[in-house]
């Protein structure tokens, strides 16, 4: 954490602390930060296009400081009440809140976000619905599968002129609910027994997704947006570790015709179909990885001859 100590005129100086990584954002502070993420990137984009332009540039540094104030107080977040603690940094000179404005930038890069927004989304004792580990280790290909169809779906459904909302909130319910299920009974899903297998959800089981829903009908609508955000920016990451698996034709397969057909192909016999699906994603991305690479071998042997 960011620490900022702040010498109060006849009182004791007044100490801060506010994020200096995505992880460290509790769900208030994103919820709060999401919705100004798009004008903060593209204020950002702009400023950096303008730079041999000098009277259009004050517009677009202006602009941009203004925002990034205003993601500053958002990771601050210091109740109204303080009014005290406000007047602080609102009397803060310029030259002291530059560095304080730059030391929150990580904002301004691709989102780095391990940590899950939440722990759990309702229910208690066995119906507790729990989320992935950090970082979605324990995601398996067929639960990626899915989640990227549903990913997909709600992309296009926000490209539509006249997007349906409850459409769309209904489709991140299902992606959300893909990611956070039913607590698991039993020593596998116990993470303090010898039998613990690395995840303590219940298996996930796309017969029941439609179903398995509507338990979460009543969770607000903005922590399910988070969860969706996660996924998303956990995903470009996904794709950008492994660039020849999410390259070219097999992009197309994984974005949009869903993974079953590279199941189908790993698996050769089609009843183990569902064996590879049940493989820990980063597993089947290796193995993927390197039947592309064992391929480009083959390849480049057989022209030599």
């Amino acid at each position: 954490m960011n620490k900022l100590e702040v010498q109060a005129e006849g009182e004791k100086n007044r100490v801060f602390f506010y994020p200096e990584k995505w992880d460290e954002l509790t769900d208030k502070q994103l919820k709060k930060l999401l919705p100004i993420l798009p004008s903060l990137y593209q204020a950002a984009a702009n400023f950096k296009a303008l730079k041999d332009k000098p009277q259009a540039l004050k517009m677009a540094d202006t602009h941009l400081q203004h925002l990034r104030i205003k993601a500053f107080w958002i990771l601050l977040d210091i109740p109204l009440y303080k009014v005290y603690d406000r007047i602080c940094i609102y009397s803060l000179f310029t030259d002291e809140l530059i560095p304080l404005l730059d030391s929150i930038d990580f904002i301004l890069q691709a989102p780095n976000r391990v940590k899950a927004p939440f722990p759990y989304l309702g229910g208690w004792g066995s119906s507790k619905i729990v989320g992935p580990d950090d970082g979605m280790k324990a995601l398996t290909a067929e639960e990626y599968h899915f989640a990227m169809l549903l990913l997909n779906k709600i992309s296009k459904a926000n490209e539509d002129l006249k997007p349906r909302l409850t459409e769309i909130e209904a489709l991140m319910r299902q992606l959300c609910f893909v990611l956070y299920r039913p607590k698991g009974k039993g020593a596998a899903h116990n993470p303090n027994s010898p039998y613990y297998k690395g995840d303590v959800r219940t298996p996930f089981n796309r017969f029941t997704l439609e179903t398995q829903t509507k338990k979460l009908q009543n969770i607000p609508f903005w922590k399910v947006q988070i969860v969706v955000w996660w996924f998303g920016q956990l995903n470009r990451r996904i794709q950008k570790q492994w660039p020849r698996v999410f390259s070219g034709k097999r992009e197309d397969q994984g974005n949009s015709a869903g993974w079953l057909p590279i199941f189908r192909m790993l698996a050769k016999d089609p009843l183990k179909t569902e064996e590879i699906g049940s493989l820990r994603l980063s597993a089947l991305l290796y193995e993927l990885n390197e039947s592309i690479n064992e391929a480009d071998r083959l390849k480049i042997k057989n022209a030599k001859r």
